[in-house]
């Protein structure tokens, strides 16, 4: 009998549903990564935003990977009522299978596209954080003053040596929790779809003179005059010294958010080229992908549930699927319409009718199979979704090994063999161990003993299923390869 060509079929088949199943699942918004309702006021704040920004970016990764990997135990544990049943439970099996498989193939791409760069953003992110607790450290540091005296006595024969009063200490400036004065609380609100993200820079103290706010500054002042305080008691003719301690600079805020809906990098407000540490340039480019993870991001929405077998057989996914399945399994496959009513009897059989209920007879069904540990150590261990991948894809192959080694002797049997040359001969030719069956015009050439068309579609390996007007076989054979494609 002949044998057709399931793999060209069954490829032709994963891809159509794929590409419907990847136009069909729409994803859904998910909660913002920035923290938006407080706004830094200080650079331990800032610090501590960034570093919430990027832990949950690597958060949401982790999230979506975990669910994918969750959901192909799923996925093969469908592979395993494909491969190992029969009749109803193989074609229920396998079109959860293909679903699933949409569903899954989307949510890797989607995390495909953003892992790479999400793991530059998020280095790049603690990397701007480590700079805002610097700025904080550099900013609480200051020069130490010295008391005023005589020139003479105040200068020495070595100078005056400029020292910080401080530098670091045995903790961090930016501890852990952050202060709630670290922030304002004045919610986020974005600019043009996106939030802003408040920085710190340090600029030079103010030039301006008084007591010990402006900066560090020596003053001098009149003999016998000598005081602490700037500015000098006399202008002219100072004869005594003083330097008063403070800070070389101060640590000021500057917003970084997107000019306009076609720019979304986020640029500095206010811009400044000079006398400020670090240079803004360090910021924007540390900034530069942000906008782009933050959206790609949003669409990482994919739940393992969401290919549990309740939700995918009440699905349209699943419907098309079906449909698809008969129209490639009919002779003429782009002629073929099936029945929107009949699809839907069928799904109804497959998977029942109970509202939120779909599919749960068919999932006790094929978590009954048992395992390949099952087979192997004669124990009771069915096939589970709580098992491990290796596990599960080892029950898989087994099945599919199994199926492998039953269509392999049913090609060796002599039928098989002698039925393709006798299909290539005319009526005339059509001897010896050939024969003609059917009409003289609609004939065709045949092994002796094959079985006539309308007795093969029911004894040649095949299970037939009669939905109304529009009847269709089950071919065992595309099922288990479409398993082993799929994996």
């Amino acid at each position: 009998m002949n044998q057709p060509n399931h793999d060209r079929v069954t490829r032709q088949m994963l891809l159509v549903l794929l590409i419907q199943g990847a136009m069909n699942t729409a994803g859904t918004a998910a909660a913002t990564i920035h923290p938006v309702d407080k706004t830094p006021k200080t650079p331990c704040g800032a610090a501590a935003d960034l570093q919430e920004i990027a832990s949950k970016i690597t958060s949401k990764v982790k999230i979506q990977r975990n669910n994918i990997r969750k959901a192909m135990k799923t996925l093969l544990v469908y592979a395993t009522g494909a491969a190992a049943s029969t009749e109803d439970t193989a074609l229920g099996s396998a079109a959860l299978l293909i679903a699933a498989g949409a569903k899954i193939e989307e949510a890797q791409t989607k995390l495909t596209a953003v892992k790479e760069t999400a793991q530059t953003v998020t280095a790049n992110l603690h990397k701007l954080a480590g700079v805002q607790t610097t700025i904080a450290e550099v900013a609480a540091t200051a020069i130490e003053a010295k008391p005023g005296a005589t020139a003479a006595t105040w200068l020495g024969r070595d100078g005056v040596q400029i020292k910080l009063n401080s530098l670091g200490g045995s903790k961090q400036i930016c501890h852990n929790p952050q202060q709630e004065t670290d922030w304002d609380n004045k919610a986020k609100e974005q600019s043009h779809g996106l939030y802003p993200i408040v920085l710190f820079q340090l600029k030079e103290a103010a030039k301006a003179t008084g007591a010990g706010t402006a900066g560090p500054r020596v003053c001098g002042g009149g003999v016998a005059a000598v005081t602490n305080t700037c500015p000098a008691m006399d202008s002219q003719g100072t004869t005594d010294l003083t330097l008063i301690g403070g800070k070389l600079t101060t640590a000021e805020p500057v917003t970084y958010k997107p000019t306009s809906d076609s720019d979304r990098q986020y640029k500095p407000t206010p811009e400044t080229a000079s006398k400020v540490m670090p240079p803004q340039e360090l910021a924007t480019a540390a900034l530069a992908q942000l906008h782009t993870v933050t959206e790609q991001i949003s669409k990482l929405s994919f739940s393992a549930d969401s290919v549990s077998a309740t939700k995918l057989a009440a699905s349209s996914e699943v419907t098309a699927v079906l449909t698809a399945l008969l129209k490639l399994q009919s002779k003429k496959p782009k002629e073929t319409n099936p029945d929107p009513g009949e699809i839907t009897k069928l799904k109804n059989r497959l998977y029942g009718t109970e509202s939120g209920q779909q599919g749960k007879a068919l999932w006790e069904t094929i978590t009954k199979i048992p395992s390949s540990n099952a087979i192997a150590e004669g124990n009771e261990d069915p096939t589970s979704e709580t098992q491990n991948i290796a596990q599960l894809a080892k029950t898989v192959g087994y099945y599919i090994s199994k199926a492998t080694k039953t269509t392999s002797k049913q090609a060796q049997c002599p039928s098989n063999k002698a039925e393709p040359a006798c299909a290539t001969l005319s009526r005339e030719k059509c001897t010896d161990l050939c024969e003609w069956q059917g009409s003289e015009e609609k004939g065709k050439c045949q092994a002796k003993g094959g079985e006539k068309e309308e007795v093969k579609a029911q004894n040649d390996g095949k299970t037939t299923n009669n939905t109304g007007s529009n009847s269709f076989v089950i071919k065992k054979a595309p099922l288990w390869l479409a398993v082993l494609l799929t994996l």
